[in-house]
């Protein structure tokens, strides 16, 4: 019992190490903006910004 729930265990550690590592080169990459453009409508009411930092 012990070595099945080890294996197992071992098992999704190797499937989350294998997840970052692949994730991770995804998170400095960097995005081109192309454009800005304002917007002007009225039933907006407010903007919250979802970038860490701002």
């Amino acid at each position: 019992m012990i070595k099945k729930l080890s294996f197992i265990a071992l098992t999704l550690l190797f499937i989350g190490l294998i997840g970052s590592a692949a994730t991770f080169g995804l998170m400095n990459k960097k995005a081109t903006i192309i454009g800005k453009e304002r917007i002007n409508n009225e039933n907006i009411k407010s903007i919250k910004s979802l970038i860490l930092g701002q």
